[in-house]
């Protein structure tokens, strides 16, 4: 999954690149930060859903299991 911030930096007039550059590098590492953040958030997403699966699919065995154990008793 890839995630495209956009964002524009207006060239200073008087010619001085460093706040320029400055402003430019800030910005990356804040856009570097929000996608660390959302990758971060991702891979918690992941795992819940792994653990709601797994949960899942042993309440389905409980549920069979006790199905098969009120038939039992239905026919005794």
């Amino acid at each position: 999954m890839y995630i495209y911030l956009y964002f524009t930096v207006k060239q200073p007039e008087n010619g001085t690149n460093d706040r320029w550059v400055s402003e430019l590098t800030s910005r990356l590492q804040e856009s570097e930060g929000a996608r660390s953040e959302v990758q971060d958030r991702l891979v918690r997403m992941q795992t819940d859903m792994e653990s709601l699966v797994a949960e899942s699919k042993h309440l389905a065995e409980l549920k069979d299991k006790h199905e098969t154990s009120l038939s039992d008793l239905e026919e005794r």
